[in-house]
């Protein structure tokens, strides 16, 4: 309604001041992996690939999981890293997780 009005398509905001109350989701349970769900999911990353897999999806499947638990980072955040997002300083192997190469959720 406000771009109407600034368009001139309407003379006045007739929901100005209107709010919604939207209650709040419910949590069913915590977010984080139970030691059971993450001990399954990082079994099943170590097993053998699936053949008709290509090498470097084989290995995605392997890896991520692990660099997920390890770091603490998302799925998505550890599959867009880029060749530069990964260094050395002083002997320790770092990564850099950064919106420049696509989403996180903190969006810094």
């Amino acid at each position: 309604m406000n771009w109407a009005v600034a368009n001139r398509r309407i003379a006045v905001n007739p929901v100005l001041g209107i709010t919604v109350k939207v209650p709040k989701a419910v949590r069913l349970r915590d977010r984080d992996f139970t030691d059971d769900e993450a001990h399954t999911i990082l079994k099943a990353a170590s097993g053998p690939p699936n053949p008709r897999l290509s090498p470097g999806h084989a290995a995605a499947r392997r890896w991520v999981p692990w660099l997920c638990a390890y770091s603490g980072s998302r799925v998505n955040e550890m599959t867009q890293l880029r060749g530069c997002d990964l260094r050395v300083e002083k002997g320790v192997r770092l990564i850099r997780i950064s919106p420049e190469a696509g989403s996180v959720k903190t969006h810094v």
